[in-house]
């Protein structure tokens, strides 16, 4: 009787799966610990983005409660005849401040959350070659730089939008608190501008998300096909012309004060944003690059 154990043949296609199995998991390894050590500025700009896109969220969200609060007591007198004032001051200085805080947090935490974003692209999947093949050509520096790079118009669209719909109010705040005026006596002016500027803000808002497209369309370092300072005119030209609509019931008062505000404050934010945005490219193009 023949008791010799069966001689098993290694197949070659099993050895040579075995093979790329080795070299995957060795890549693997090798680009985790490379996401590890990202060049500085990936995660800085990461950072600054994240920030100004969560700042901008806080700012919108601020100034939608603001509107709710407005819509309330009208219903309030309207229907109640009730005398109720929300406390627009407190909100709009809420508002400032936990934009604040989330603009610091954001620039503090995302730069730690970036390395285990890169991380996370680095899979493997039942196909060894494909995955050898791929992470060749992947590096954590190029999709560091493309996780950055996917955040460009919306860290400049939501900031825009935000600052447009606030930033009036926190300005005509200043003025009030250089003056000694009482918040309670403010609230009655932000009441009053609730009333007539709110279709001149939601304007400039919609003109500044759309600045925030065209210079994100834009190629590398080249301006955006329509210049910031024609941009800039046409928004503060539709913006009073809108204004007008409420604002000739109190004697032309409120566009005087969109026009005044306006000529001021979308020329500077409309130029900061193609200024940041022409600054992050090169940062991230260099970086890129260098790496």
């Amino acid at each position: 009787m023949n008791t010799t154990a069966p001689t098993v043949f290694a197949t070659p296609y099993r050895t040579a799966d075995a093979g790329w199995m080795r070299e995957r998991d060795a890549l693997l390894a090798e680009r985790t610990a490379q996401s590890r050590d990202l060049p500085r500025d990936f995660p800085a700009l990461y950072g600054r983005r994240w920030g100004r896109l969560g700042a901008g969220i806080v700012m919108t969200l601020g100034a939608v409660a603001l509107a709710l609060a407005g819509l309330v007591q009208l219903l309030s007198e309207a229907v109640f005849r009730g005398e109720w004032q929300p406390p627009y001051s407190a909100v709009l200085l809420a508002t400032l401040g936990m934009s604040v805080v989330v603009w610091i947090a954001g620039r503090l935490l995302a730069p730690r959350v970036l390395p285990r974003a890169v991380r996370r692209r680095f899979v493997a999947t039942e196909d060894a070659r494909t995955d050898v093949e791929r992470l060749s050509r992947q590096t954590p520096a190029r999709d560091a730089a493309d996780l950055v790079d996917d955040l460009e118009r919306r860290s400049l669209a939501w900031p825009l939008v935000g600052l447009s719909l606030v930033l009036p109010l926190t300005l005509h705040l200043a003025v009030a608190c250089l003056f000694s005026i009482p918040l309670k006596s403010f609230d009655v002016w932000i009441a009053f501008s609730l009333v007539l500027t709110v279709p001149a803000h939601v304007t400039l808002a919609a003109f500044a998300a759309q600045l925030a497209s065209d210079v994100s369309a834009s190629e590398g370092f080249q301006p955006p096909t329509r210049s910031v300072g024609r941009a800039a005119l046409r928004a503060w030209g539709f913006t009073v012309l809108v204004s007008l609509v409420p604002g000739v019931l109190v004697l032309g008062i409120p566009p005087l004060l969109v026009a005044a505000t306006g000529g001021v404050v979308i020329p500077v934010m409309f130029a900061a944003a193609r200024g940041v945005l022409l600054t992050e490219r090169r940062r991230l193009v260099l970086t890129r690059d260098a790496s």
